[in-house]
């Protein structure tokens, strides 16, 4: 999976903490696909609050999620989460209908 991520009003320790929670968590969202797809990250901090989105494309669905709050890893976490629940919807949904469509 390709990482494109980008940093506002983040100082050098922050920046630090976001890319390594970000690494963790992005293996998680690869298991879940069948093939290599780029994900967007925006990592935004003004001092006291902390905004993380998501964003990506796979076939043709696109993914977003969106989380903020005054700690980064857990902003990153949650956002990370949300993510996930999207793609495993679509999943469920996919197997479902392939499923139907056999009987």
């Amino acid at each position: 999976m390709k990482l494109i991520t980008t940093f506002r009003g983040l100082d050098l320790a922050d920046t630090v903490r976001a890319t390594e929670a970000l690494e963790r968590h992005v293996g998680r969202i690869e298991r879940l696909l069948d093939r290599p797809a780029p994900l967007r990250t925006v990592v935004e901090g003004d001092g006291t609050e902390h905004r993380v989105w998501f964003s990506m494309q796979v076939d043709n669905s696109e993914f977003y999620a969106e989380s903020r709050g005054h700690d980064l890893p857990l902003a990153i976490t949650n956002a990370c989460e949300r993510l996930r629940s999207q793609i495993l919807k679509r999943r469920r949904r996919r197997t479902s209908v392939r499923l139907r469509a056999a009987v």
